[in-house]
């Protein structure tokens, strides 16, 4: 097999070097000129306060479970001082091993709860002194790609929701818990959940067992908690916020075959920005089939978040140096062009925080997270989960 592959790579060295050429060769230079506005920033002493937020996870996968560990770390900038560990958060639980794709989704949720509650405490205690909240991808793109959970019996989610309505004034409060929400009232929400089932005329309820579904409900209660989350961070702090991300694949502003910040990468060298653009939160849209589709309504807020909008641009803010994708996500309308107005002095603020042309303090926090695989294999061992089979013996003499 190895041999075989190596005579490919060789046989493909001139057809792959031509396919990626032809990616961009017919790309007109005239139009990233029209949307690119060269800018040198100059501002070289940070004299805002920033936070920002990371999150990770790991797992250890065996034939009849998974181990895992969630963490997210929030840090402190402030001009004239070191950066600073202003919060952190982190969980080590199993989950069942029959559901792969309800694992992936869930640990990904888990982490981003993780990552929205560690910046709102931090937000709640140092109220008034954030100038900027550095968020490390998409606020936007969590909502687009938010998992509907229509499997669930409507009389239990109706149950779901009345509950996560006190978690809503946990945030509004600052009483909450970073941990997981579902883990702090599992007791209450089982005997909830059970007691409608009982007093519901419901057939499909007739023989519940709360156990034999309690994944989907910690899923579906899991995904409240992470709407919850957003929605009080854009509603309360939204002109403080900034989603920065270094791998954008979108196209929608060159319509390209290459993803808008490669065009940039392979077409301009020196600092600037595209001209911002303002965008609306789209209906939910999901496939039927493969020319089919329908829109759903997000089980909370629907209303409040199809009325978020979002300004966008790509930026460079040293000669040289790599392209990032801004958005800036706003409860409404009504400031976007106060902070249009002021773009140039918000990508100024993150220059003077930056090395590199990349803000500091979010390469800081996400070399601070990970959680290693060095460090699952110490927890397996502490666990004594070492001789535990994986299923992945029989290739290992």
């Amino acid at each position: 097999m190895l041999e075989s592959l190596y005579e490919k790579m060789i046989e493909r060295k001139d057809q792959i070097q031509e396919e990626f050429d032809s990616l961009h060769e017919d790309i007109n230079p005239e139009k990233i000129d029209k949307s690119f506005e060269p800018h040198t920033f100059e501002k070289t002493i940070q004299d805002k306060t920033f936070i920002s937020t990371d999150g990770s996870h790991n797992s250890k996968k065996y034939l009849d479970g998974i181990l895992y560990a969630v963490g997210a770390v929030t840090l402190l900038s402030r001009p004239d001082e070191s950066i600073m560990e202003e919060s952190e958060e982190a969980d080590v639980r199993t989950y069942t091993a029959t559901n792969l794709e309800g694992f992936n989704q869930y640990i990904s949720t888990y982490m981003e709860i993780l990552e929205l509650k560690n910046t709102l405490k931090s937000l709640k205690n140092n109220e008034n002194t954030i100038d900027y909240i550095l968020i490390d991808g998409s606020l936007r793109g969590q909502l687009h790609h938010f998992n509907v959970n229509n499997e669930l019996n409507q009389h239990i989610k109706t149950v779901l929701l009345s509950i996560i309505k006190k978690f809503e004034k946990k945030l509004d409060d600052n009483s909450f818990d970073v941990e997981l929400d579902y883990y702090n009232n599992i007791g209450y929400i089982k005997q909830q959940v059970i007691q409608k089932a009982k007093e519901s005329n419901d057939e499909e309820l007739s023989d519940f067992k709360y156990e034999n579904f309690e994944d989907e409900i910690q899923n579906y209660y899991t995904g409240l908690e992470l709407l919850a989350c957003i929605t009080h961070l854009i509603n309360n702090y939204s002109e403080k916020i900034v989603c920065i991300s270094k791998t954008s694949r979108t196209n929608k502003l060159f319509d390209e075959k290459i993803p808008d910040s490669a065009v940039l990468e392979y077409f301009t060298t020196e600092s600037g920005y595209t001209i911002p653009a303002v965008t609306d939160n789209k209906k939910l849209v999901r496939p039927l089939s493969q020319n089919r589709f329908t829109s759903l309504e997000y089980p909370l807020y629907n209303d409040k978040i199809l009325n978020y909008h979002y300004i966008t641009l790509f930026a460079r803010l040293e000669n040289k140096k790599h392209v990032i994708k801004i958005e800036i996500p706003l409860k409404n309308k009504d400031n976007v062009s106060k902070i249009l107005d002021n773009i140039v002095n918000v990508l100024d603020d993150l220059y003077s925080c930056s090395i590199n042309g990349y803000p500091y303090i979010l390469k800081k926090v996400h070399d601070n997270v990970v959680i290693t695989n060095k460090f699952m294999d110490r927890m397996e061992m502490v666990y004594e989960l070492k001789n535990k089979p994986k299923g992945r013996e029989v290739l290992s003499y």
